[in-house]
């Protein structure tokens, strides 16, 4: 051991700084469906997983462009960086018309999805839940297992279809019971404020100033809170496709779109669950699936990882850097409910009253926050 700490206990490691190429790689998504619009296309620089830059960045394309077979088109408009969006009352999909976007960069790079026809899909007939119960080392867990029937007269062979999850709830914080405590006169959470250089020790968003000294704080409401209440969005993780299912008489009874774990802040109030399903032509199914085989190969000790995902987009011009992603067409068909406290009987909903549970920001609490109220969400009991 002292051999090899001699040899090896005093070699540096060297880091080269490798600057970002000017010809970045981009990856782009979307869909256009039968619903009414507005339909919203990502763009996006892709990275490396051995690169110091890990967080995904918005493209401000030159223009992005949806069109048809019929030679139709929409231009979106940047709503955000990397996200362009149709208007409300603009392109609108129907079945049987196909469609594809162009892309073009500021620097002449210019890509194009291959055409996707928007196929007739099936139709959700019911949607509901069920409490399941898993027997964990901490005692009983327990989930929201989320189940829907659908029928379709469309043989399979030719249209494939795709089940996606998103559950939506409310979840009210009391920021402005942060704790304070001075010790020595060393404080907690500063939260300088950069007009009186002094700690405020309350999240601003709270509404709550300090007027006093930082050792010495006095505390008054300035403004309403503006991040006691939030929404949050939960989407199932897995890819579910039907090429796994039997159908009869094109009829599909008991698919499970989601599996959540039942905590109390789900039903602090109550949560809303969508259920959406989708049409997918051959490209669009077999890009999907092989996310899916990818996936489930990574937690598989004996399946081997398969190879490149590929997408629909093909470069027409500017200096060659592929790009990566899909855009498709999809008939689609919505089921939703609401699941609210009364509905579940209180002796197994976890508690959020334990010390300081709850003295913090919303926007703390849970990825995919918001504090303006969804517009499809109803206050309603």
């Amino acid at each position: 051991m002292f051999f090899l700490s001699v040899a090896f206990g005093c070699v540096d490691r060297v880091f080269f700084d490798i600057p970002i190429p000017n010809q970045f790689s981009i990856s782009i998504g979307g869909y256009i469906s039968d619903r009414p619009g507005p339909y919203e296309i990502g763009v996006f620089r892709t990275f490396d997983i051995e690169s110091n830059e890990s967080l995904r960045s918005g493209v401000s394309a030159k223009s992005v462009v949806i069109s048809d077979h019929e030679g139709n088109s929409e231009t979106l408009s940047q709503i955000e960086p990397g996200i362009y969006q149709t208007s409300a009352s603009g392109m609108r999909g129907k079945i049987g018309a196909a469609y594809r976007v162009t892309v073009e960069l500021p620097d002449g790079r210019i890509y194009e999805s291959t055409y996707d026809t928007l196929r007739k899909g099936g139709q959700l007939d019911t949607a509901w839940y069920q409490i399941a119960e898993h027997y964990a080392i901490n005692g009983i867990e327990r989930f929201f297992d989320i189940y829907t029937d659908a029928s379709t007269n469309v043989h399979p062979a030719t249209t494939h279809f795709m089940w996606l999850n998103r559950t939506t709830y409310e979840a009210l914080t009391k920021p402005e019971d942060e704790p304070w405590e001075a010790i020595g006169g060393v404080a907690g959470q500063c939260y300088m404020d950069p007009q009186t250089h002094r700690c405020n020790y309350k999240d601003p968003c709270s509404g709550i100033k300090n007027f006093g000294s930082n050792y010495l704080p006095r505390f008054e409401r300035v403004k309403e809170c503006e991040c006691c209440y939030c929404w949050y969005d939960i989407y199932n993780s897995d890819v579910i496709l039907n090429d796994k299912m039997g159908s009869v008489n094109g009829r599909y009874v008991s698919v499970r779109s989601d599996h959540i774990p039942l905590t109390g802040w789900l039903l602090m109030f109550k949560m809303r669950t969508e259920i959406t399903l989708l049409s997918l032509s051959p490209q669009a199914y077999t890009f999907w699936k092989g996310i899916r085989d990818q996936r489930t190969a990574v937690s598989s000790l004996f399946q081997p990882v398969t190879g490149k995902v590929h997408g629909n987009f093909t470069q027409t011009a500017g200096a060659d850097n592929p790009a990566e992603g899909l855009f498709y067409a999809t008939s689609i068909s919505v089921k939703e409910f609401y699941i609210k406290r009364k509905d579940v009987s209180e002796g197994i909903i976890p508690t959020t009253d334990f010390p300081h549970s709850r003295d913090f920001s919303c926007l703390r609490l849970a990825p995919n926050a918001v504090t303006v109220k969804p517009p499809f969400w109803s206050d309603s009991e």
